[in-house]
């Protein structure tokens, strides 16, 4: 399905749900819930993505744990580029990705904020065994 520049991606733990330009989304536990977020600290209706005058927004439904950005808890955020909220705790929270279409181009998988985040540290473990393997090595001919 091709997305229009209105349209935004939903993701959570391999989820997502595409809500094009006037539709509303809820996140939460609830069974009925757009995209459904198992998970002890989510509230049932925990939040809600509508297009609001500028774009899309993201909407804390007063749930009980919160949601947050950057360690910091809102209420409201506006969407104006790939956005990582976590829900239900600052910072062991549940992912949520929010990503316009706009910066998803056409025939290309988006890799999420929470993506990137997981290959960086993959390179930086890749890279720290390297380093000690080669640490290893020249101990090993410095003493042998």
């Amino acid at each position: 399905m091709a997305m229009g520049a209105g349209d935004l991606r939903i993701r959570n733990r391999g989820s997502e749900v595409r809500l094009r330009s006037g539709e509303t989304a809820v996140v939460g536990s609830d069974p009925s819930a757009d995209l459904r977020v198992s998970h002890p600290g989510i509230s049932r209706r925990h939040g809600e993505v509508r297009e609001g005058k500028g774009g899309w927004v993201y909407i804390d439904t007063d749930s009980s744990n919160g949601s947050y950005i950057d360690g910091s808890p809102i209420e409201r955020i506006a969407v104006n580029g790939p956005t990582t909220v976590l829900l239900g705790h600052a910072v062991d929270g549940e992912v949520l990705d929010l990503l316009p279409a706009a910066d998803v181009q056409p025939g290309v998988s988006a890799a999420s904020p929470t993506d990137l985040k997981r290959i960086a540290v993959a390179l930086w473990v890749i890279a720290g065994a390297a380093v000690a393997a080669v640490v290893v090595a020249i101990v090993a001919l410095v003493a042998g």
